[in-house]
Protein backbone atom coordinates (compact mmCIF):
# COMPACT_ATOMS: atom_id res chain seq x y z
CA UNK A 1 0.00 0.00 0.00
CA UNK A 2 3.09 2.29 0.73
CA UNK A 3 4.62 1.91 -2.70
CA UNK A 4 0.91 3.15 -4.17
CA UNK A 5 1.32 6.38 -2.09
CA UNK A 6 -1.82 4.94 0.27
CA UNK A 7 -0.83 4.88 4.10
CA UNK A 8 -3.62 3.02 6.47
CA UNK A 9 -4.69 3.60 9.47
CA UNK A 10 -5.10 1.28 12.47
CA UNK A 11 -8.59 0.93 11.84
CA UNK A 12 -8.17 0.65 8.09
CA UNK A 13 -5.50 -1.88 8.84
CA UNK A 14 -7.99 -3.75 11.24
CA UNK A 15 -10.78 -3.70 8.96
CA UNK A 16 -9.17 -4.91 5.87
CA UNK A 17 -7.67 -8.06 7.93
CA UNK A 18 -11.40 -9.02 8.64
CA UNK A 19 -12.28 -8.32 5.28
CA UNK A 20 -9.50 -10.51 3.82
CA UNK A 21 -10.35 -13.56 6.39
CA UNK A 22 -14.03 -13.43 5.15
CA UNK A 23 -13.20 -13.34 1.44
CA UNK A 24 -10.88 -16.48 1.92
CA UNK A 25 -13.38 -18.71 4.29
CA UNK A 26 -10.62 -18.52 7.09
CA UNK A 27 -12.67 -19.24 10.51
CA UNK A 28 -12.27 -16.86 12.87
CA UNK A 29 -13.61 -15.10 16.35
CA UNK A 30 -13.43 -11.99 14.93
CA UNK A 31 -16.28 -9.45 15.80
CA UNK A 32 -18.77 -9.66 12.60
CA UNK A 33 -20.58 -6.76 14.17
CA UNK A 34 -17.54 -4.89 14.05
CA UNK A 35 -16.50 -5.74 11.05
CA UNK A 36 -13.08 -5.81 11.90
CA UNK A 37 -10.41 -7.77 13.68
CA UNK A 38 -9.31 -7.06 17.18
CA UNK A 39 -6.25 -5.39 18.68
CA UNK A 40 -5.02 -8.68 20.81
CA UNK A 41 -4.66 -9.83 16.52
CA UNK A 42 -3.00 -6.80 15.71
CA UNK A 43 -0.36 -7.02 18.55
CA UNK A 44 0.21 -10.64 17.68
CA UNK A 45 0.35 -9.87 13.87
CA UNK A 46 2.85 -6.98 14.52
CA UNK A 47 5.40 -8.92 16.49
CA UNK A 48 5.28 -11.68 14.20
CA UNK A 49 6.12 -9.41 11.40
CA UNK A 50 8.49 -6.78 13.33
CA UNK A 51 9.08 -5.19 9.45
CA UNK A 52 5.80 -3.42 9.19
CA UNK A 53 5.36 -0.38 11.05
CA UNK A 54 2.11 1.54 11.34
CA UNK A 55 2.43 5.42 10.75
CA UNK A 56 -0.17 7.93 11.11
CA UNK A 57 -0.10 8.74 7.12
CA UNK A 58 1.08 12.83 6.42
CA UNK A 59 -0.67 15.17 4.23
CA UNK A 60 1.14 16.18 1.06
CA UNK A 61 1.58 19.73 1.34
CA UNK A 62 0.32 22.42 -0.45
CA UNK A 63 3.07 23.44 -2.12
CA UNK A 64 4.67 20.38 -3.20
CA UNK A 65 1.22 19.41 -4.66
CA UNK A 66 1.21 22.73 -6.57
CA UNK A 67 4.62 22.19 -7.40
CA UNK A 68 3.71 19.00 -8.98
CA UNK A 69 1.78 19.77 -12.34
CA UNK A 70 2.83 18.81 -16.17
CA UNK A 71 4.38 22.02 -16.94
CA UNK A 72 7.06 21.54 -14.29
CA UNK A 73 7.03 17.04 -14.67
CA UNK A 74 7.75 18.21 -18.05
CA UNK A 75 10.33 20.50 -17.71
CA UNK A 76 12.39 18.44 -15.36
CA UNK A 77 12.28 15.42 -17.77
CA UNK A 78 13.07 17.83 -20.30
CA UNK A 79 16.99 18.82 -18.88
CA UNK A 80 16.76 15.34 -17.02
CA UNK A 81 17.44 14.36 -20.94
CA UNK A 82 19.55 17.27 -22.10
CA UNK A 83 22.03 16.27 -19.39
CA UNK A 84 21.81 12.77 -20.01
CA UNK A 85 22.36 13.46 -23.70
CA UNK A 86 25.42 15.94 -23.78
CA UNK A 87 27.07 13.75 -20.65
CA UNK A 88 26.56 11.09 -22.26
CA UNK A 89 25.35 8.79 -19.22
CA UNK A 90 24.66 5.20 -19.74
CA UNK A 91 22.14 3.44 -16.88
CA UNK A 92 25.34 2.39 -14.89
CA UNK A 93 26.73 5.86 -14.89
CA UNK A 94 23.44 7.14 -13.22
CA UNK A 95 22.72 6.35 -9.04
CA UNK A 96 19.78 7.33 -6.79
CA UNK A 97 20.47 8.64 -3.87
CA UNK A 98 18.34 10.48 -1.12
CA UNK A 99 19.37 12.70 1.53
CA UNK A 100 19.65 10.39 4.03
CA UNK A 101 22.48 10.08 6.54
CA UNK A 102 23.77 13.51 4.63
CA UNK A 103 23.95 17.09 6.71
CA UNK A 104 23.34 20.25 4.60
CA UNK A 105 26.46 21.59 6.20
Amino acid sequence: MESRLYGLTRSSLLSLAYQIAVRNSVKTRFNDGKQAVGKEWLNGFLKRHPEIALRIPEPTSPARAAGFNRQRVTAFYTLLQKIVDNEKLTGSRIYNADETGFTPV
